[in-house]
């Protein structure tokens, strides 16, 4: 339909001063802002679509280092208080963790760090420093921010989408009656008219209409 639109905008500007006063008001100016619109429409999606495989990524790293230092540090208590249950819970130890999920590495994250905050001395204990449990809320967080900015490409994507496709029915029809036009106003003049239906292609209701004609043909031929 870019295609197509970009093809026809100039076609009917220099065939304007015939087309236009069989036209409705404003019908030429409105497709040619909306064929623009459509151009900006498909480089913002593109740019967008980019932008999401790099939040994708960056929020994959994030989670998977999250992971690793949670899973070393929580270990790491088990390993020194291996019979203190209470203990355990106290740091969250026993929820599951989801190196594909946010919120099950944020709640995981958050728990232990309480933990941590709560029992400084047992963290020290088990070699575990300020600078690990700065890591770990660094991650969390990064992970965390990530995926809200992932959120929101995918709303700004499914908006632009929305747009795009309003445009694009808004173009549909606009080239339908400049079509339909043409055939009228240069019905004489084959080489303009089939300037037109070469830019235009035909539309799916033409088609199935000429796929079914063709098929009442062949069934009406004799055996």
């Amino acid at each position: 339909m870019v295609r197509c639109g970009n093809e026809l905008v100039p076609l009917t500007e220099l065939h304007r001063m015939k087309l236009e006063p069989r036209c409705e008001a404003g019908l030429i100016d409105g497709f040619k802002a909306d064929v623009a619109r459509l151009d900006q429409k498909a480089v913002i999606i593109a740019t967008i679509r980019e932008s999401k495989k790099a939040s994708t990524l960056n929020q994959n790293d994030a989670l998977g280092r999250t992971a690793d230092i949670l899973s070393l540090l929580r270990g790491s208590i088990t390993d020194h208080f291996p019979s203190d249950k209470t203990l355990h819970t106290e740091f969250g130890i026993g929820l599951k963790i989801r190196r594909d999920s946010v919120p099950s590495l944020k709640a995981a994250s958050a728990k232990f760090l309480e933990g941590a905050q709560r029992h400084a001395d047992k963290a020290r204990a088990a070699g575990i420093l300020p600078e690990d449990i700065e890591e770990l809320a660094s991650t969390s967080s990064a992970a965390a921010g990530a995926d809200v900015a992932q959120e929101a490409s995918r709303a700004s994507s499914r908006e632009t989408t929305a747009e795009r496709n309003l445009i694009h029915r808004r173009v549909e029809v606009a080239i339908t009656k400049i079509r339909a036009v043409a055939k009228i106003a240069f019905r004489n003049e084959p080489e303009i008219r089939d300037a037109f239906e070469r830019a235009i292609p035909a539309t799916r209701a033409s088609l199935r209409s000429k796929k079914k004609k063709s098929s009442e043909g062949a069934a009406d031929v004799p055996e």
